[in-house]
């Protein structure tokens, strides 16, 4: 459902610059929150899809396993317009160009290879399920 800008916008004609002000600090602390959760949810999804540990998930190791999973968690979220920054502190404080390579990674072995499209397909429906499962509230409220 679109935002209707006009309406927020009517909404908060007459507000005083400090009513303003904490309404815009409420709104960044349930964006960043609400990144906070997509992303621990994007990564546990991820890891129980490959059927690996959390601790070689967020490791440095560089098993091919470890890395095509942490690269398909890093395109999944810039699917959902996550910074590559934040990604990269979420996944093992990892630069942001490491998770810009990841991320093109991904997206090369997608449109070649059926099967990781298929994987990638497949690990966003069971992220798109739980957000529509647990996200409602921060959504809604």
């Amino acid at each position: 459902m679109p935002i209707d800008w006009s309406k927020i916008n009517e909404g908060l004609k007459g507000l005083s610059k400090k009513e303003l002000i904490m309404i815009r600090d409420i709104i960044d602390f349930k964006i960043s929150k609400t990144e906070d959760q997509l992303s621990e949810m994007v990564c546990l999804e991820t890891v129980k899809y490959y059927n690996i540990a959390l601790s070689d998930f967020f490791s440095k190791d560089r098993h091919k396993e470890f890395v095509h999973a942490r690269y398909m968690a890093m395109y999944i979220l810039r699917k959902y317009k996550v910074t590559t920054t934040y990604i990269g502190h979420k996944l093992g404080n990892k630069n942001h160009a490491t998770v810009v390579h990841g991320t093109k990674k991904m997206a090369d072995l997608i449109e070649v290879y059926p099967a990781i499209k298929k994987e990638a397909q497949d690990l966003m429906a069971i992220c798109e399920n739980e957000i529509q499962e647990n996200f409602k509230s921060l959504i809604v409220a």
